[in-house]
């Protein structure tokens, strides 16, 4: 069974438990998500496996949760590796927000960008969490949030410019 690390808001060290522990009022969990950029400024998405259980057939970016004693960038490397078989370093990353969430999923979200020219047919995916992934420009992205074909979230459209900025330089 996998553990979680649990922090307070500010990301301090609390204590490790087993991912199915209830976590206490003010106890958190690191969770990352990665925005693949490329030269061209697509940005790499993937479509949730139909049997997930958290947005199954959404599209998304990678993401997932950080697990007991990694980093944040630790986890987004072993992320993009197990549900695309996308080997990148940690110095790729491009660390671009953290979000809290004090709601009930207790999740503080680590939001990085990478540039990459990443081949679709060189990905390797991993069907239990990825069903499809596809390179899209920004204007596509916003049409299928707005639709409701890709998740959103609040922040959703700020960190869309700050990812496609982020590979400028």
């Amino acid at each position: 069974m996998e553990a979680w690390d649990l922090v307070d808001e500010h990301g301090r060290f609390l204590r490790t438990v087993c991912t199915d522990s209830a976590l206490k009022k003010d106890e958190y969990h690191f969770a990352v998500e990665i925005w693949p950029v490329s030269a061209k400024e697509e940005i790499l998405v993937q479509k949730r496996s139909r049997f997930c259980k958290v947005l199954p057939g959404l599209w998304g970016l990678t993401t997932g949760r950080v697990q007991a004693g990694e980093t944040t960038v630790q986890g987004a490397v072993r992320e993009l590796r197990e549900e695309l078989g996308l080997y990148t370093s940690p110095e790729s990353l491009i660390f671009l927000k953290r979000i809290v969430r004090r709601d009930a999923s207790q999740l503080i979200w680590d939001v990085f960008s990478m540039k990459t020219e990443a081949r679709i047919s060189d990905l390797f995916l991993q069907r239990e969490e990825v069903e499809e992934v596809r390179w899209l420009p920004p204007k596509e992205l916003v049409l299928m949030a707005k639709e409701g074909r890709l998740y959103r979230y609040p922040e959703f459209y700020e960190i869309l410019d700050m990812a496609v900025r982020s590979v400028k330089n």
